[in-house]
């Protein structure tokens, strides 16, 4: 009766496990510096096979009609703003389970963040493409835990105690007032010069840069900072993703000099 509310939070805390082990297994920790991961941009890496004792069964389909009856009477009739949703770091099974959620609650799923996205649910947490997105847009950055706690209120949960707000102080900051200060982050401080090399690619780099109200030029004689490349002068692409991170601009001295080895991502 009503949603298998028990499957979703014991496939999550299975989740949860995984990842405890992943971390352990390399070493790395929430303390250290996220790596900058584009999603869905590798097409030879296969997916990881996983046991099973028999068919493999896709995560139940959840519908509108199964919805706790007495969860819904209590939903508030007045209009709700829309929820758009993507995803970042998720397993394909946690993706299902929040577009089956989104299907039964109203909700909207998007594969890549734009201006229309209202939430972000991380898997695990990194920095990739679709948060940096959704720290300069102002969206919800959440965890999982947000829609399976939607799942047990019937209707969609406040996202308070699931932003990752230590992870991405900014987060403290209103949408409103992220996106106002983001907006203005390079502004007037001359064109910046996005070297072949960087990582991410110039392409989702410049994406960035243009939103928090930087310039972009293909020549690096124009540019005043160039970002990436081996030159002395170059700064680090962390220069950029640190200062949109924090929604502060951060001095290029500690990101010049000598680089470290591009992240993984």
């Amino acid at each position: 009766s009503g949603i298998n509310a028990e499957y979703w939070k014991q496939l999550y805390q299975r989740r949860v496990r995984e990842a405890v082990v992943s971390t352990q297994s390399t070493g790395l920790g929430f303390g250290e510096e996220p790596s900058l991961l584009v999603e869905q941009q590798n097409p030879t890496q296969k997916p990881v096979k996983r046991r099973s004792s028999g068919k493999k069964r896709a995560p139940p389909k959840i519908t509108a009609q199964q919805l706790p009856v007495e969860k819904a009477k209590k939903r508030s009739t007045k209009p709700h703003a829309e929820v758009v949703i993507c995803t970042s770091a998720c397993h394909r099974e946690d993706q299902g389970m929040v577009r089956s959620v989104a299907t039964a609650l109203g909700g909207i799923i998007k594969g890549q963040v734009d201006k229309s996205v209202t939430h972000i649910v991380v898997g695990t947490v990194r920095r990739t493409v679709n948060v940096m997105r959704g720290i300069v847009l102002g969206c919800h950055i959440v965890t999982l835990d947000w829609v399976t706690e939607s799942v047990s209120n019937g209707g969609w949960a406040s996202t308070d105690k699931f932003t990752l707000t230590s992870e991405f102080p900014s987060l403290h900051q209103s949408s409103a007032k992220r996106r106002s200060l983001s907006a203005k982050l390079f502004r007037g401080m001359g064109s910046l010069y996005l070297d072949p090399s960087c990582q991410p690619p110039p392409k989702e780099l410049s994406e960035l840069v243009t939103l928090c109200g930087g310039k972009v030029t293909g020549s690096r004689n124009r540019g005043k900072y160039c970002v990436g490349g081996s030159e002395s002068d170059s700064v680090s692409e962390q220069w950029v993703l640190d200062s949109i991170t924090s929604i502060h601009l951060q001095p290029t001295r500690p990101y010049l000099a000598v680089r470290s080895p591009s992240p993984e991502y």
